[in-house]
């Protein structure tokens, strides 16, 4: 339908194809296809599909939120408690009680994880897109192995030059700066502001400095 339009070479990111859909109910450090979504078969006919028509598909994964077991590996706050995160009510900040809350990996375990999901990821994905890894930079307060935000942005730096080196087209969202490198597709890129009152005017700093920045490779910005 998009080609009809005139779409000559249309691009999707496919989220939620692997272990537990959409959500991590673990960490993720394995890659299996969902037998709701077609299983092997299924996957095997979407493959055709894509390079048969020449689609860029890209497939992501969430290395570092998870919501249930494992509670050992998740990062803790400052008074030592699991940081489980909530979705909350913009207006209230209050949680939304219909959301399940989820943890987040420690840093010291990423780059031990991304190994392993490398390991078994299913060799026909080339495209991956480390959206979490791309834009989300926290720390660990546990008090004999945390880590602080800065050492945390290396890690993660670490995991995306990984996956880089072992042959994988990286893709990610909101990309901060030190993942734009990596990166050959942003997506989600902001184009807004938050329209608080406090500002005049928009100003978009975010395409202004990224264009151009990546070096020997053009990044694309898809925006939303």
């Amino acid at each position: 339908s998009l080609k009809a339009l005139g779409i000559e070479d249309p691009a999707f990111r496919y989220i939620g194809w692997q272990s537990d859909g959409i959500f991590n109910s673990k960490v993720l450090t394995k890659s299996k296809l969902l037998s709701s979504l077609g299983g092997k078969s299924g996957w095997n006919k979407l493959q055709d599909y894509v390079e048969e028509n020449n689609i860029n598909a890209v497939y992501d994964a969430d290395l570092l939120q998870y919501r249930k077991s494992g509670t050992n590996k998740a990062a803790t706050t400052t008074f030592n408690k699991k940081a489980w995160q909530y979705q909350t009510n913009p207006s209230t900040y209050v949680q939304r009680i219909t959301v399940d809350s989820w943890l987040l990996l420690k840093p010291n375990l990423i780059e031990k994880t991304a190994d392993k999901y490398m390991k078994n990821l299913n060799d026909s994905v080339k495209n991956v897109s480390l959206s979490t890894v791309t834009n989300m930079i926290y720390s660990d307060f546990k008090p004999e192995s945390g880590t602080y935000r800065t050492d945390t942005q290396k890690v993660l730096e670490n995991t995306l030059k990984s996956f880089k080196e072992a042959g994988y087209n990286l893709n990610g969202e909101s990309a901060n700066a030190y993942a734009a490198p990596y990166l050959s597709t942003i997506y989600n890129a902001p184009c807004y502001s938050s329209s608080y009152k406090l500002f005049d005017r928009e100003v978009p700093f975010y395409q202004m400095v990224f264009k151009g920045y990546v070096n020997g490779n053009e990044a694309t910005l898809i925006q939303h």
